[in-house]
């Protein structure tokens, strides 16, 4: 199914459904989420009795995905069906339809969450501890997916900075010890993930802000600069990679790191080799969400810029971005 055109078709009804007053709209949405939730146990079920098989995880590829376009339009009629789509993040299938199934939960999930007035503390429980074993434990978009879900399920339902917090301080802690004991190699896998997840958990959540972090939230965010930094220089280019995503992301929490000599030194020596091309993508990704996002938010990129006018201030800040050599001969 092509997501994107049944969602604008949807949401085309849904207007025109408002438009004139009428409601049938909601209804039919309303009776096909409580059929697709149904068809999923119906599913699920034949599992139990008949073993797995392609044609039921594509019909639980389908419904979830269908789900996930429901819940972009009208989340209020998945509510009451939170608890049953619990157990699909914990699927631990391989193929590629598993993690399909697994990324539209969590996503669905994400925006569902925070509808639920007075949700179980038991649901919620188990909705974190899921959450964080495919973090620990899958592939990078189900991370990605995984933490988006924890960031609405923390940061507006349950605000159990503690368990965040502790995750972040395991990162930190392994990655830090494993640079030490030069055991990056072997530890490749596990120390990617963790560059990655750290990442994310910075784009998620702001450690300065954290209430146990409060007393040393310069330090933590310095740390974990400093480590993704370190990474960045390490031989195996997939370490790099990881390092430089997360990178990425603490520079979008915290802008003002770009201006750093060090950041700015990085990303220009990345872009001036001939033969990092992988390098260079991320580096361009991290510098086009950073300036996307830094002029969404209409605000000056992090510079700092005091007691100046407003159009001192601009010209202070374009001077800022011209001194990074961006290894670019026409640039000027």
């Amino acid at each position: 199914m092509n997501g994107l055109w049944f969602e604008g078709l949807l949401q085309t009804l849904l207007k025109a459904d408002a438009d004139s007053k009428s409601s049938s709209v909601l209804q039919c949405c309303e009776e096909i989420v409580d059929l697709l939730v149904q068809k999923m146990i119906a599913v699920e079920q034949e599992v139990v009795c008949d073993g797995v098989n392609s044609t039921a995880g594509r019909k639980l590829q389908a419904c979830s995905e269908t789900l996930y376009v429901f819940a972009k339009c009208v989340p209020k009629f998945l509510v009451r069906h939170a608890s049953h789509l619990l157990p699909y993040l914990s699927e631990k299938g391989t193929t590629s339809v598993d993690s399909t199934v697994v990324h539209f939960t969590a996503l669905t999930l994400e925006l569902v969450i925070p509808l639920i007035e007075a949700p179980s503390g038991t649901f919620l429980a188990g909705l974190e501890e899921a959450l964080l074993q495919i973090m620990m434990s899958r592939g990078p978009s189900l991370v990605a997916s995984s933490t988006k879900c924890l960031d609405a399920v923390v940061n507006r339902v349950t605000k159990n900075y503690q368990l965040v917090e502790q995750y972040y301080r395991q990162l930190l802690d392994f990655v830090q010890k494993c640079r030490e004991e030069c055991t990056v190699s072997a530890k490749k896998s596990d120390v990617c993930r963790s560059l990655y997840v750290l990442g994310l958990l910075c784009k998620h959540f702001d450690p300065v802000n954290m209430p146990s972090f409060k007393k040393n939230s310069q330090k933590i965010r310095d740390r974990v600069y400093r480590l993704l930094m370190q990474f960045t220089e390490e031989a195996d280019g997939a370490v790099q990679l990881k390092a430089l995503s997360g990178l990425g992301f603490l520079c979008r929490r915290y802008p003002e790191l770009m201006a750093e000599n060090e950041a700015q030194s990085l990303y220009s020596r990345i872009l001036k080799c001939q033969d990092l091309p992988k390098l260079q993508c991320q580096v361009m990704d991290n510098l086009h969400e950073y300036f996307e996002e830094q002029v969404g938010k209409g605000v000056d990129a992090g510079f700092e810029i005091s007691g100046q006018g407003k159009g001192s201030g601009k010209c202070q800040k374009e001077e800022k971005v011209k001194a990074i050599d961006w290894g670019d001969s026409d640039s000027g």
